[in-house]
C-alpha cells in the first residue's frame, strides 16, 4: 500500500493498492491463485472496516458488469475466457 500525500502531518484517510504486476524470482510459472482475501484469511483474528458501504456495494456491481461485458466481447471474437462465475471462490 502506498498512503496519498496529505497537506498537514499526522495521520493519512486514504491509500492506494496497486496490483503486483512482477514475480518475484522472476518465474513465468508463479501459482498467482490467490485473491486479496487468501492474505488476511492467514491471521488468527482479522477486523475490516468499511466505509460508505453503499458506494462499494455500488462500484463491485460495476466492476461485476465490467467483467460480464468483457466475457460476452471476448466470445464475440471468438477468444476463449473463463466463465465469470467461475472466477468466484
Amino acid at each position: 500500500m502506498i498512503p496519498r500525500r496529505s497537506d498537514r502531518r499526522g495521520s493519512v484517510d486514504q491509500a492506494a493498492i496497486i496490483p503486483l504486476t512482477e514475480v518475484p524470482g522472476g518465474s513465468d510459472e508463479a501459482d498467482r491463485s490467490a485473491t486479496f482475501l487468501d492474505y488476511p484469511s492467514t491471521t488468527a483474528r482479522l477486523t475490516v472496516l468499511v466505509s460508505e458501504p453503499d458506494e462499494v456495494k455500488v462500484h463491485g456491481s460495476k466492476a461485476y458488469e465490467q467483467v460480464l461485458a468483457s466475457y460476452e466481447d471476448a466470445l464475440t471474437r471468438g477468444q476463449r475466457a473463463p466463465v465469470p462465475d467461475s472466477l468466484r471462490r
